[in-house]
């Protein structure tokens, strides 16, 4: 008798069967006739959909959040214009009968503006003459740091603007 090799396993054979009728190492359960059973059907969102939708998710979350520490730290808001957001530094000092506003007048009408105990201590030089444009420094303590206070005025009736300036 000559030598036959083995032949493939038959089309009823079952699928745990290889050659030399070992089992296989991957079929299935015996159970289940050696055949490995099919994966249940998924119940779930398409994966890439879940993955879009928790980006977007997490998009508006930091949106949202940025936006509420913004208007919590004080940030302008879009409807607010440039003049909304310098009304708070404008103020108003009584001027003397010549057009001089004397420099402790000055400093309590900047101290009032400096956001309601902003600064503890303010001190301004007289003012010659309160007209649009002139302007003045004041000296500022916060209590943390000490610098310049801008004071323009904005008229001849007192009214002013004041701006921070930063030295050492």
């Amino acid at each position: 008798m000559s030598y036959q090799p083995p032949r493939p396993p038959g089309p009823h054979a079952h699928a745990g069967q290889v050659r030399h009728g070992a089992p296989s190492p991957y079929a299935g359960h015996p159970a289940y006739g050696g055949i490995v059973p099919p994966a249940p059907p998924s119940r779930g969102l398409n994966p890439w959909l879940a993955a879009a939708l928790g980006a977007i998710g997490g998009v508006l979350l930091t949106v949202a959040a940025g936006a509420m520490l913004w208007v919590a730290t004080g940030g302008p808001l879009p409807w607010e214009g440039v003049d909304d957001l310098a009304q708070d530094w404008r103020g108003q000092v009584d001027v003397a009968g010549d057009g001089s506003v004397p420099g402790p007048a000055l400093a309590d009408a900047v101290l009032e503006v400096g956001g309601g105990g902003y600064y503890e201590e303010v001190v301004c030089p007289a003012t010659p003459r309160a007209a649009e444009d002139v302007t003045t420094l004041c000296r500022v303590d916060d209590g943390y740091d000490q610098y310049r206070v801008v004071v323009v005025f904005l008229d001849d009736s007192g009214r002013f603007e004041t701006a921070e300036v930063f030295s050492q």
